[in-house]
């Protein structure tokens, strides 16, 4: 029999977003906080793959699996966070029956939808090939690498807090990681590299990721939200509080006569249509990447023993940088050869936002609330603290880097996007700034290429910790703590470098106005 599983998933996600789409267009709680649709339609997914998908024959029974859940955390004193297949397996035992995991095709999509976006945008055109590394460039990847290590070095410390207090639950020790993953990355990049640490010990760290991930959108919303406001009030953007409001009541959908164009035609229609040829091409890069990680797999296998099995792990938990970078090659290639005009960046951005679209809500409702149950508490603690940390340095970094320079609409796409996403952060900065007319959008996607080069030393230094699990010592411990030691020096150094002097007044202040006449 055919197989419909990833189909009969792409449908439901593609029922939800419709439902989303009309719940929004009626809901101006919904307009007014800024929720974009993808998210209300995860929560609709989230009800439905937990509570509803059992009872339609489509997965699990929920009775067998809360009791199971109760039973492995009174097994493990409520001190170990809960494997969802060790969930299943014992919900199976309990109602003598074999249960389907309905949640793990969404799971699977998160990760290849992600990967797909990637290379979307990669292979785009530049939208401005004059484009160089100045002065607000190299200060808003300051904020960004500042705001990464900053994440994980709080998100280590709680983790060996919670490990050392005797009452609170024990965390693996890459707990911590995954709310910055989760935050700064977004929760496609959180699954993909907590599912590599699985393997390893470290039970439900995908899942885990896709919670924290949430976490991170719901924290961007409302927060962005409450900030956005509280700046209009204060007179820190031209936004009138008239133009807010205006702003937040907005459907989302066109009416009949506003409607522009998403794309251009670079094919004639008898041979092959447009969309096609952009989509062949997307996926054509996706499988030289596929072909790519399974070449490096095997020579870090071969050639680098045990220690390189796991590290060609962790590199397929971010196959999404070597598909971006695969792809910025072959844009390089068809540049080279002047074939570069078939491709269409208008068709490649509908191709990545439709791929963000289905991941969101796709990674939303991959969520299982056995999980959550089990996890409430470290889950609460590490997404408010590091939320608070995460506020508090974007408003004091953003305020003293970019006096007079539109610094609180780059401090809202900050703030959204370093808990959220990007699309989450331009969401908001769209509040201010419809036209995207201000440096902030172009000169963070620009800074996310220096930061990605310069981050790649720590994502492979994220493996420290599950060492120490695996050897039982402390010495990769240590060497985890150096390296976000050394960064968080960097980041300083760099601000200390590139804050403009005697430009701001009230320093001692979270939020630091330009002193009149100020450079």
């Amino acid at each position: 029999m055919t197989d419909w599983g990833i189909l009969i998933d792409l449908g439901i996600v593609g029922i939800a977003l419709l439902l989303a789409t009309w719940v929004r267009a009626r809901v101006s709680l919904l307009q007014r906080f800024l929720i974009p649709n993808p998210i209300v339609a995860g929560f609709i997914l989230l009800l439905f793959y937990n509570l509803i998908a059992g009872g339609l024959g489509l997965g699990r029974d929920a009775a067998p699996i809360e009791q199971a859940t109760r039973e492995l955390v009174s097994e493990a004193g409520g001190r170990v966070p809960v494997d969802p297949t060790a969930v299943v397996d014992a919900a199976e035992q309990v109602a003598g029956t074999v249960f389907d995991d309905p949640q793990a095709g969404l799971r699977s999509l998160v990760f290849h939808l992600l990967n797909l976006t990637m290379v979307a945008m990669g292979l785009r055109a530049p939208t401005d090939r004059s484009q160089k590394v100045t002065r607000p460039v190299l200060s808003t990847a300051t904020v960004i690498l500042s705001q990464f290590t900053l994440q994980s070095l709080v998100g280590f410390g709680l983790t060996f807090l919670f490990i050392s207090l005797p009452f609170l639950p024990v965390l693996f020790p890459s707990y911590g990681y995954l709310v910055a993953l989760g935050y700064s990355l977004g929760p496609g990049q959180a699954f993909s590299i907590g599912s590599g640490w699985e393997q390893f010990g470290f039970a439900g760290a995908g899942g885990l990721g896709l919670i924290f991930g949430a976490a991170g959108f719901l924290i961007a919303c409302f927060g962005g939200v409450a900030f956005i406001n509280y700046g209009v009030r204060r007179g820190l953007t031209t936004v009138t509080r008239a133009e807010l409001e205006q702003r937040a009541h907005s459907s989302g959908l066109r009416g009949r006569e506003q409607r522009p164009s998403g794309m251009s035609l670079t094919t004639r229609s008898e041979a092959i249509d447009s969309l096609t040829l952009n989509l062949g091409a997307v996926l054509g890069v996706y499988v030289l990447t596929f072909v790519f990680m399974l070449g490096l797999t095997t020579l870090l296998s071969e050639y680098g023993g045990a220690q390189g099995a796991r590290l060609a792990s962790n590199f397929w938990g971010i196959s999404f940088i070597f598909g971006l970078l695969l792809a910025l090659a072959a844009r390089r290639v068809l540049v080279a050869l002047g074939w570069d005009h078939y491709l269409d960046s208008g068709a490649l951005t509908r191709i990545s936002g439709g791929s963000v679209d289905l991941m969101v809500a796709s990674a939303l409702g991959a969520i299982s609330l056995a999980l959550v149950s089990a996890n409430w508490l470290p889950v609460a603690v590490f997404a408010t603290v590091v939320a608070l940390v995460s506020f508090v340095s974007i408003l004091w970094l953003t305020s003293r880097l970019f006096p007079g320079d539109y610094a609180f609409e780059r401090a809202v796409l900050h703030w959204g996007t370093l808990t959220g996403t990007l699309s989450t952060g331009l969401a908001l900065l769209r509040v201010l700034d419809p036209e995207l007319k201000t440096p902030a959008a172009p000169n963070y996607v620009y800074a996310n290429a220096v930061t990605f080069f310069a981050l790649l030393p720590l994502f492979i230094n994220m493996d420290q910790p599950t060492q120490a699990a695996m050897c039982d010592c402390d010495g990769p411990l240590y060497t985890a703590l150096l390296v976000k030691i050394v960064y968080l020096a960097v980041a300083a150094a760099a601000f200390v470098w590139l804050r403009r002097r005697g430009s701001t007044a009230a320093s001692g202040r979270l939020w630091a106005r330009p002193v009149a006449g100020g450079s």
